[in-house]
């Protein structure tokens, strides 16, 4: 239970974050030079993704399986049991899944920003659109691994 209380918190820290500096930049600011802001993209990423996919995905998975109690016990194509959650695979989550997911989010936004509103909202965007370009990724790789 003190690893769902830690992603909880991680979460909080994360919302925290947005909250205080969502927004993004003050009208009339003065943009950070290139390789800065893309050096504060590639830092920024990846914790985002820990926080909000990472630590956000770990509850949502604890939702799930306790409102599954026929799925307690199964075993996952991982070999990992249903409803149990240990220190070991919440680490390897936020790692594997965490960071990899703020990285691309990232990504997107070096290639589509200019094309998404300004503050919260672009990020809410980018936040939908996200997952859409994630899954459609994942069925290709899944169709190429199938013809194989």
């Amino acid at each position: 239970m003190a690893v769902i209380a830690v992603c909880a918190v991680l979460v909080a820290v994360g919302a925290a974050l947005v909250v205080r500096w969502g927004a993004g930049p003050r009208p009339g600011a003065p943009s950070p030079p290139v390789p800065r802001y893309l050096a504060g993209l590639a830092v920024a990423g990846p914790i985002a993704g820990v926080l909000a996919a990472g630590a956000g995905g770990r509850l949502v998975m604890r939702l799930l399986a306790v409102t599954s109690p026929e799925a307690q016990g199964g075993i996952t194509e991982a070999g990992e049991t249903i409803g149990e959650i240990t220190v070991g695979g919440t680490a390897a989550f936020l790692l594997f899944t965490g960071v990899p997911a703020g990285t691309l989010a990232a990504l997107l936004f070096v290639i589509a920003g200019a094309l998404l509103p300004s503050g919260r909202l672009g990020g809410a965007v980018l936040g939908l659109v996200s997952p859409g370009a994630s899954v459609s990724a994942r069925s290709r790789c899944a169709a190429v691994r199938s013809a194989s």
